[in-house]
């Protein structure tokens, strides 16, 4: 109400000015009535119902003016604003903070119109936007009168998040009645361990990134973090790199890559870990890596470690790549070879891996080997031939006893004792020390004052050989044989043959010829060489000057005084290539019969690193008698030679397509049901060998000298010994 007085206080009725109201309350939403004229009927009193609102809580006053003379004004007294029910929250908290560490919140309840609610009474409720699991706010709490509408929450917020979050007290009843702080930029704590992180996968050998993060307890990036840190990994292969010693720096902000810098060697699952070289508990380790094998390098061959002769075992070719590992996905062709050359040896043969073997394959039964002693098998990649392996040594044991070898000399003189030696062996020729049968022997010599030894059971301490001194004595002339035969299992026996009474043939004198003409070369002249072979010819004939015919001779050669010189070597030697050595002597073996007092000629073919030989040429020759007449030999693959006659000798050239290194046995007939071997085999040179018939050794004649000759042509194994 404004009331127009004059100056004794006395209500000017008269009054009919326009007034003008202000307030102290600055408040926009703060209302005060629109100017006013008074009219005759106010009498000077006017009252404005409900025409002043004030919000702002605190004492406030209202002014009217009279517009038109400023001194004509009046002020209400003092009004008591109070605040009205709360609308809102206002929570206020630190603008920044580090994880971890507790700080204090403060909600205060305000009206509409900002005034603090003393008055409320509500429950609030926290919230926030941080969800990290140790992240915390006050609990629900409810407003008291002591409050006046304000509390603080002291230490009440911990917030674990790195980054900007925010705290809401929201009133449990009206849900309207909320409130947000202002951002909170939250700063990671120190570090406490590191996240180590490398590609998921990765091949052996090959380089790949890594990766550290220092964090804080609750995850967030350290990025003041500038410790140093150190790597180990759970692959310990040689070949292992790791990053060297790193010092973070600011720059990192706790994030350090280590580009290509990590490389693995050990197939399977592998971590790579970081530690700090002062807080040893600041470290991480990887997830885990998947490494592959890289390419096949070699290959494992793994078999047993002993075997029975003749007894087939198992072996397992495992490709592995450089560091060990099974190349799983190998998938070469493997060729077998071994150390055994014995007959019946064996080893599988050409295998393809497929996907299915993932790098490793067992070949079930697929070696034996026959020849006692330590033998290895070696398997290679038939592309690549570095990619190969040798199985470790196989101690391979006799089989079973099977029969006896009879060794004494080829000679006896009538009613002279001679000693014997009887070796007791296996199907492949290995001597059976565990042998302790009883022998009995026989003779075909029934002649008045035979011996043979007496029943004899061989001991442990024997180990499959016995000598006989002087156990056996002959009676008549001529070729004799004595028997060793098991008494138990009579299919274990064994023989030799004598040539009792007589003497081994002899050479007679060596004459230099010229291989063309077939005359004897002057003295002082020089052996021709022969173009096709590049060999020199010398020729030595053997008489049979025995009382009986023999099966064939062994004709040796020492021409070792001629070494020095010329570097001789007897070409068409029968004795294997290491069979001269040291002595420097071969042999030409002759196994055909000779009747008595036939003389053959047989050829011998020098070759020389000087092309010539010294004329006279005389080295040693002696001559034996061989037991058994022909050659026995295992046939190969049969090759298909092509033949030519070769004027004006009628010798014959073989010629063939070869494999250099492979062993050749030449069998020839003159009627195409009695076959020959020749004891002399062939190693074929580069892809095309040639081979002349042209008599002794070859062959037991000259072609030209019978009606006809046929030949066959097979590989065989290399030979092995004399």
């Amino acid at each position: 109400t404004v009331t127009a007085m004059d100056q004794f206080g006395n209500t000017a009725t008269g009054y009919l000015g326009t007034v003008h109201f202000t307030k102290t309350d600055a408040n926009a939403s703060a209302v005060v009535p629109g100017n006013y004229t008074f009219v005759a009927g106010d009498n000077g009193v006017h009252t404005f119902t409900n025409g002043v609102t004030l919000v702002t809580a605190g004492n406030q006053t209202v002014t009217a003016t009279d517009t038109g003379t400023g001194s004509i004004t009046g002020t209400s007294g003092t009004i008591a604003v109070g605040a009205a029910a709360a609308t809102q929250l206002i929570v206020s908290a630190p603008g920044t903070t580090t994880a971890g560490v507790l700080f204090s919140s403060t909600v205060t309840a305000l009206d509409q119109f900002g005034n603090t609610a003393t008055g409320y009474r509500g429950i609030v409720h926290f919230t926030k936007t941080d969800s990290g699991a140790l992240a915390s706010v006050p609990v629900n709490y409810t407003f008291t009168s002591g409050d006046s509408g304000v509390h603080t929450f002291a230490s009440g917020v911990k917030l674990v998040t790195a980054g900007n979050q925010t705290v809401t007290a929201t009133d449990t009843g009206t849900g309207t009645i909320t409130g947000t702080t202002g951002t909170i930029a939250v700063s990671a704590a120190a570090a406490s361990h590191l996240a180590v992180s490398a590609a998921g996968t990765a091949t052996a050998g090959v380089a790949i990134n890594s990766s550290v993060t220092a964090l804080d307890a609750y995850g967030n990036t350290a990025v003041t973090y500038t410790g140093t840190v150190h790597f180990t990994a759970s692959d310990v292969g040689a070949s292992v790199v790791l990053p060297v010693n790193y010092t973070f720096v600011s720059g990192d902000n706790g994030v350090h890559v280590f580009t290509g810098a990590l490389t693995f060697v050990t197939a399977g699952t592998q971590t790579l870990t970081a530690t700090d070289t002062i807080s040893g508990s600041i470290n991480g380790t990887s997830s885990g890596t998947i490494v592959s094998a890289a390419a096949a390098t070699h290959l494992a061959v793994s078999a047993p470690g002993t075997a029975t002769a003749g007894v087939a075992v198992a072996a397992t070719v495992t490709a592995q790549d450089q560091y060990g590992n099974t190349a799983t996905s190998y998938l070469g062709i493997v060729n077998f070879t071994k150390t055994d050359a014995g007959t019946g040896s064996v080893v599988p043969v050409n295998y393809s891996f497929v996907v299915g073997d993932s790098g490793t394959h067992t070949f079930t039964g697929g070696v034996t080997l026959v020849t006692v002693g330590s033998q290895t098998v070696t398997a290679t990649d038939t592309v690549t031939g570095t990619i190969t392996g040798t199985s470790g040594s196989i101690v391979v044991n006799p089989a079973a006893t099977s029969h006896f070898v009879v060794t004494a000399p080829t000679t006896a003189g009538p009613g002279t004792p001679i000693t014997v030696t009887l070796t007791a062996e296996d199907a492949f020729n290995n001597i059976t020390p565990a042998y302790t049968g009883t022998v009995a022997f026989t003779l075909t010599d029934s002649g008045a004052g035979v011996a043979v030894p007496a029943n004899y059971t061989f001991v442990s301490g024997d180990a499959g050989v016995h000598t006989f001194t002087n156990g056996v004595t002959f009676a008549t002339p001529g070729q004799q044989t004595l028997t060793a035969t098991d008494t138990v299992s009579s299919s274990v026996k064994g023989s030799a043959i004598f040539n009792v009474g007589t003497l081994d043939p002899t050479p007679t004198q060596l004459v230099p010829t010229n291989p063309v003409t077939g005359l004897p070369l002057p003295p002082g002249s020089l052996y021709p060489v022969i173009s096709q072979s590049g060999t020199l010819e010398v020729r030595v004939s053997i008489k049979n000057t025995t009382a009986f015919p023999i099966n064939g001779f062994r004709l040796s050669v020492d021409y070792s005084a001629y070494l020095p010189f010329h570097s001789l070597v007897l070409y068409n030697r029968t004795s294997p290539s290491n069979y001269s050595e040291p002595a420097h002597i071969d042999y030409i073996d002759y196994p055909y019969p000779v009747a008595v007092g036939d003389t053959v000629s047989v050829k011998l073919e020098f070759y020389t690193t000087t092309r010539t030989l010294p004329n006279p040429f005389s080295p040693t020759l002696t001559v034996t008698t061989l037991a058994t007449s022909e050659v026995s030999s295992t046939d190969g693959s049969g090759v298909q030679p092509r033949i030519q006659m070769l004027p004006p000798n009628n010798n014959v050239l073989l010629e063939w397509d070869s494999t250099a290194g492979q062993w050749y046995r030449i069998k020839y007939s003159s009627d195409l049901v009695n076959w020959f071997d020749c004891p002399v085999p062939v190693q074929g040179v580069a892809n095309r060998t040639q081979w002349v018939d042209d008599g002794p050794p070859f062959t037991n004649v000259p072609p030209a000298s019978v009606g006809a000759r046929y030949y066959k042509l097979n590989t065989i194994a290399a030979p092995t010994g004399p």
